[in-house]
């Protein structure tokens, strides 16, 4: 019989406290920020999934096709492009 392993979303305080300078508070983006806390979120399920997407989803409570356009909204579905052939 398998047991279920009890699985943490990441750490979220770095995401809840704006940077503080002295005394006065550095302007931060909302949108930029709740991007970055999407990601992160999104990376920990498709981690803890092991890429299956389905899963991945299923942990977020979100359908499978909202998590595809999440992962292109964030930039977490783009590959690096293979280096170029130089001639020899």
């Amino acid at each position: 019989m398998m047991t279920k392993e009890a699985v943490q979303p990441p750490n979220v305080s770095a995401f809840t406290q704006p940077p503080v300078n002295g005394t006065s508070v550095q302007p931060i983006s909302l949108d930029d920020r709740v991007r970055e806390f999407e990601a992160s979120l999104i990376s920990w399920a498709l981690g803890v999934s092991r890429g299956n997407k389905s899963k991945a989803a299923r942990l977020l409570q979100i359908k499978r096709s909202t998590l595809g356009d999440r992962i292109n909204r964030c930039g977490l579905g783009r590959r690096p492009d293979p280096p170029s052939s130089l001639p020899s």
